[in-house]
C-alpha cells in the first residue's frame, strides 16, 4: 500500500468515476484500476462497487476512505512544513466564486499570488448558493461566498468583513438626506432594487431586516436583478435605491454617479467566507492558496 494508491482511491470516491479520477490525477485509467486492484488484494476485501453508471464504496471502502483522507492530509502538512514541491501534485486550483468575490476580491489577490506561485486557476462563477452546491458536490475545491448555510459537510471560514450600504441616485432629494441621515423608516418608503434569490447579499439583508423586526415583504421591491452592475446603473438612472456591498460601489461613489448611505440606526455588515467540503481531499496548492488568503485578509476579518 502506498500514498499514490490511496490518492487514486480517494479521487474515485469523490468523483464516482475511474475515468474522472484518472483525468484529475493526470494518470491513465489502467493505472488507476491497477492501484485499486492492488489495494483490494493487499487488504483482502472489496472496496468499490462498480456499475454501468457510477462507482460507490463498500462499507469497507468507506472505512478506508476515512483513513486515506487523514494520511493524504498529513502528507500535505509535511510537504507544506518543509516547503517541498511535489512534482506529482496537480497544478490546477478549482475555485468557485460568487459575484462580489469574483469581481472585487479575486482581481486584487490573484496577481499577487501568481507572482510567487506557478498555478493555473479554473474559476466557476455563480451566486452564493450555487457555489456552495458546487463545493458540496465536489466540483470545486474552494468556494468564496457571501453567506453560509446549515450543513455538516462544509467548513465556512470568514475572511472578510463586508459592509453593506444603501445606494441612491444623485439628486436633490437624496443630497438633502445626506444631512439628516438615512433611517429605517425611509427604507420602507423607497422603491427598491434587489439581487435575485440565492444571492448572499439578499440573504444577509433579509437576516438584518429580521434583526430590525422588519419583514422583507414590508419593502417596496420593484425589480429583482441578477447583475450587480445592472443594479448600479439602474440606481444611477433614478429607477430606485438598493442595498449592496460597499466593495461593489466604491467606483460609482467616487465618480459621484450614486450616493452611498449607512443606516442611521445601525451599520449593516456580513461576512465573506472561504468554504470547503470537509469530505474532499484538498490539493497542496488549494491549501496553500487558502493560507495565502488568510494572510492577505487577516486585518479585514472579524
Amino acid at each position: 500500500m502506498n500514498l499514490k494508491q490511496l490518492e487514486s482511491f480517494s479521487y474515485i470516491i469523490e468523483t464516482s468515476s475511474f475515468s474522472e479520477a484518472a483525468k484529475k490525477l493526470f494518470l491513465t485509467q489502467p493505472t488507476i484500476s491497477s492501484h485499486i486492484s492492488l489495494l483490494e488484494k493487499e487488504l483482502s476485501t472489496q472496496l468499490l462497487i462498480r456499475t454501468t453508471k457510477d462507482v460507490t464504496p463498500t462499507e469497507e471502502g468507506k472505512k478506508l476512505y476515512t483513513y486515506a483522507k487523514q494520511m493524504l492530509q498529513l502528507q500535505n502538512s509535511i510537504l507544506e512544513e518543509f516547503q517541498v514541491e511535489n512534482v506529482n501534485e496537480r497544478n490546477v486550483i478549482t475555485l468557485g466564486a460568487s459575484t462580489i468575490p469574483e469581481l472585487y476580491i479575486l482581481p486584487e489577490i490573484l496577481p499577487k499570488y501568481l507572482k510567487k506561485n506557478k498555478n493555473e486557476f479554473k474559476i466557476c462563477q455563480g451566486d452564493s448558493l450555487e457555489i456552495i452546491n458546487q463545493v458540496l458536490n465536489k466540483e470545486v475545491e474552494i468556494g468564496l461566498v457571501g453567506t453560509q448555510i446549515e450543513t455538516s459537510n462544509c467548513i465556512f471560514e470568514p475572511f472578510y468583513k463586508d459592509k453593506l450600504v444603501i445606494i441612491t441616485p444623485v439628486n436633490e432629494k437624496y443630497l438633502q438626506m445626506k444631512e439628516n441621515g438615512f433611517h429605517i423608516k425611509d427604507l420602507l418608503k423607497e422603491p427598491i432594487l434587489m439581487r435575485k434569490e440565492g444571492s448572499g447579499t439578499r440573504k444577509e439583508i433579509k437576516a438584518f431586516l429580521n434583526h430590525m423586526n422588519i419583514s422583507d415583504g414590508d419593502l417596496n421591491v420593484i425589480a429583482t436583478l441578477n447583475s450587480i452592475e445592472a443594479i448600479k446603473r439602474s440606481v444611477m438612472n433614478n429607477m430606485g435605491i438598493s442595498i449592496v456591498s460597499n466593495l461593489a460601489v466604491e467606483d460609482y461613489v467616487k465618480e459621484n454617479r450614486v450616493l452611498a448611505f449607512d443606516l442611521a440606526e445601525e451599520n449593516i455588515y456580513r461576512n465573506l467566507y472561504i468554504v470547503r467540503n470537509k469530505e474532499m481531499y484538498m490539493s497542496k496548492q488549494a491549501l496553500k492558496f487558502i493560507k495565502f488568503m488568510r494572510e492577505i485578509y487577516k486585518e479585514f476579518a472579524y
